[in-house]
């Protein structure tokens, strides 16, 4: 059997699939928001997703399909910062 809000109208899985969108899924699994108000807030990012489409004079269904892969190849210098080991204590200690 399905749980379905009977408030906001979602699923529990629904419920978690947006709130990870948000990057709010640990937070919503720990009580800390409703379903509820994760479903507002999903509602409102897809709407000003939509938005900023329709400004960009694009439709919601190009800016919402997957990006495609052009096989563009990027070239960017990597630093490697070396550090003295540490053990966990160590970042921890008062000053």
């Amino acid at each position: 059997m399905t749980y379905i809000c009977r408030l906001c109208g979602c699923t529990k899985s629904e419920a978690i699939a947006d709130a990870g969108t948000l990057s709010l899924q640990r937070e919503f699994q720990n009580g800390l928001y409703t379903c509820c108000q994760i479903a507002m807030w999903a509602d409102e990012q897809w709407l000003a997703w939509v938005e900023a489409a329709v400004e960009d004079g694009k439709s919601s269904d190009d800016v919402t399909r997957p990006l495609e892969c052009d096989r563009t190849e990027i070239v960017a210098p990597i630093v490697i910062r070396h550090t003295r080991n540490r053990g966990p204590r160590d970042f921890f200690k008062r000053q």
